[in-house]
């Protein structure tokens, strides 16, 4: 059988994105009496819909972080009016999911409905994020589930390594790294989850996005159900702190790990709505953000010594990280990260090929053309500018810098932000 060559470019033409209309990438913003915004993505062809409600309500701003992660999960579990099995069937009869995720400075509820259940289900929303009671029994179990989750998560040489790298980056007590222990379960009460939830899971802290084919009986159903509320708390917003960049080499042993789990970062001295940063977007795609950068091409490719490596850039509140990651054999794990610090010196001494970058320019166009390819995409991506306080000066940048990155740009940029004296070690495996 013969295997492609992946060094091969699969596309003859450079794709652009000069034709790209970044306004029609725009929600429609419907503002309620009270001041609360809803954006919306319209499509009539999507018969389901999807509802983002976003709190400022994420770990950092929990003295225990279990008690943010515990509200957010115990939400459902019961309110004054009804109990966790009247929420439990009055969803499933009508096919509602709730997907919920927590980061350092959100909560996420994700709903999927039909169109026709939106007007009855809104009050209960409501319901859930504002008069929850947290039951003491539903409470006992949840914990008893979370901290045996926990403990079997501890375990893993990718959580492991992946946290430890944050910390290393940002410190512990920082925002960034502030994660759930086994301690956090030793000292926490019902009464904190209770507190942290009556400050934080307030309306005028959320912000709301929709996408479907939401119509304009739908909008006065938000505003019957949401406008009338008072929203006159001011919130203080977290924003994380400058860190400045050091190396730092950490070890965790797992006993019994079958794999080493490799984690290498830094913070990113650059502004995000800057063409510096857009420009170091491309040269992070050569370096390991797609699945014939050098990174891979290299370890994977050639060296055999993982699955798949990839190199990431996450944009945040004031802050913007790289995280290179894999997952390697124990026995060539030193190897490995040699190889990785090899291909960082590599960048800022051999220049690129105009292949090679007409190659990675291709994939970023279509990989953007993947991220706005509907409504729930757009709403995923309008969401993020909320949450990281970005805008669409972020993708006019990027589109241009796809257009206009030279391969001398790429090398004075990982001169500049590739030094291997920046960057954190981290591993995680049976070493």
């Amino acid at each position: 059988m013969n295997q492609p060559d992946r060094k091969q470019n699969p596309v003859k033409e450079q794709l652009s994105a000069k034709n790209i209309d970044i306004a029609a990438l725009r929600p429609d913003t419907y503002t309620l009496k009270n001041g609360i915004t809803i954006d919306v993505f319209h499509s009539k062809a999507i018969e389901i819909m999807r509802l983002d409600f976003v709190f400022e309500s994420g770990k950092a701003y929990a003295n225990n972080t279990l008690a943010a992660i515990a509200a957010m999960a115990l939400v459902t579990e019961g309110t004054s009016k009804h109990t966790a099995q009247e929420i439990a069937n009055f969803l499933n009869f009508r096919g509602i999911t709730i997907e919920r995720t927590i980061d350092s400075l959100n909560t996420y509820f994700t709903i999927y409905l039909q169109n026709k259940y939106l007007s009855e289900t809104l009050p209960l929303l409501k319901e859930i994020f504002c008069d929850c009671t947290f039951p003491q029994n539903e409470y006992e179990i949840y914990l008893q589930k979370k901290r045996q989750e926990f403990e079997n998560q501890l375990q893993k040489t990718t959580y492991q390594a992946s946290v430890a790298c944050l910390q290393n980056i940002f410190g512990s007590d920082s925002i960034f790294g502030k994660y759930l222990t086994l301690k956090d379960f030793d000292k926490i009460t019902l009464e904190q989850v209770r507190d942290f939830h009556q400050q934080y899971y307030q309306w005028q802290n959320c912000k709301i996005f929709a996408a479907g084919n939401v119509t304009q009986t739908n909008i006065q159903a938000f505003e019957e159900t949401f406008g009338t509320i008072a929203c006159d708390k001011v919130y203080k917003l977290i924003v994380p702190q400058q860190i400045q960049n050091q190396a730092i080499t950490k070890n965790i042993n797992i006993a019994d790990a079958v794999q080493t789990s490799v984690r290498i970062g830094k913070t990113i001295n650059a502004s995000w709505d800057s063409m510096e940063f857009a420009k170091l977007m491309v040269a992070n795609t050569l370096l390991g953000g797609y699945f014939g950068s050098r990174l891979m091409m290299n370890i994977r490719e050639d060296k055999g010594y993982c699955y798949g490596i990839y190199s990431m850039l996450q944009v945040e509140r004031n802050a913007i990280y790289m995280i290179i990651s894999t997952e390697v054999g124990t026995e060539v794990t030193q190897s490995a990260i040699n190889e990785i610090f090899n291909e960082l010196q590599r960048m800022q001494t051999e220049p690129v090929s105009d292949e090679e970058l007409q190659r990675s320019k291709s994939y970023l166009v279509g990989d953007f053309m993947r991220s706005i390819d509907g409504v729930y995409e757009l709403l995923e991506r309008y969401r993020s500018f909320h949450t990281s306080h970005t805008n669409d000066t972020f993708t006019h940048n990027y589109l241009a810098a796809i257009e206009s990155t030279t391969a001398q740009d790429i090398t004075d940029l990982a001169k500049k932000h590739f030094k291997p004296q920046d960057f954190v070690t981290v591993t995680a495996g049976n070493i």
